[in-house]
């Protein structure tokens, strides 16, 4: 049932097929590492991870290599606006002063310009960890510009929260490390792809999983009790 449990995950989320019509390669890279992770937390195995940790490296760079506009330092016509209206919202005597040197000015932009990177990587960091993003196809907050589709049924949201909550109690770190890897990137590089974060895919589908077996199992334990 554990291997039943996350290829029904596989086959009945939508963003494998969404993938699929766009890059097939990549799907068979997103579904053997989220395998492995599965049975990985499953079979408390180091060595399963390890070889998840491998296939994971050509999963992030496909991310990158694939991801618009990736980079901190881009800026889209609202974002600009923003950035452009701070600068304007300094006094109009630190203005004054700033403009006698040419130092102080240029230190002043690089300053406004750091907030800005500072801004954005936090912006992607908390859009990469939205639940909205991968159960309700980010509504209400859907991005212009950005193709928003549900990456899996909300029916599936319980057995996450129940995955989730079964590997934080039982203390076992590949999860985390399977969430942060992806988040990392994701923070620097957004989340402006056809086909999303799929670095996230492997975690996502093996907690779901989990969550799907940990039920079998209390269902099928209450069933063989009262026989």
């Amino acid at each position: 049932m554990s291997i039943l449990s996350v290829l029904f995950v596989l086959f009945l989320n939508n963003w494998s097929w969404e993938i699929l019509s766009i890059n097939p390669y990549t799907l068979c890279l997103v579904w053997l590492a989220s395998l492995l992770l599965f049975l990985a937390i499953i079979k408390k195995s180091f060595n399963i991870f390890g070889i998840y940790l491998l296939l994971m490296i050509p999963i992030l760079i496909i991310q990158w290599k694939t991801t618009n506009n990736a980079g901190l330092s881009y800026m889209n016509v609202t974002e600009k606006h923003i950035f452009t209206y701070r600068k304007s919202e300094l006094p109009i005597f630190t203005i004054h002063i700033f403009n006698k040197t040419k130092t102080i000015n240029s230190a002043l932009h690089l300053a406004n310009e750091r907030d800005f990177m500072f801004n954005k990587l936090e912006q992607n960091f908390f859009r990469s960890i939205d639940l909205n993003l991968y159960f309700f196809g980010n509504h209400p907050r859907e991005r212009a510009g950005i193709r928003e589709f549900e990456k899996y049924t909300f029916l599936f949201l319980p057995f996450f929260f129940l995955g989730l909550y079964r590997l934080v109690t039982s203390n076992i770190k590949y999860p985390l490390v399977s969430l942060i890897i992806p988040l990392i990137l994701l923070s620097f590089i957004g989340q402006d792809n056809p086909i999303g974060p799929f670095g996230l895919f492997p975690f996502y589908t093996a907690t779901i999983s989990v969550g799907i077996l940990l039920t079998h199992n209390k269902l099928f334990s209450l069933l063989q009790k009262y026989k």
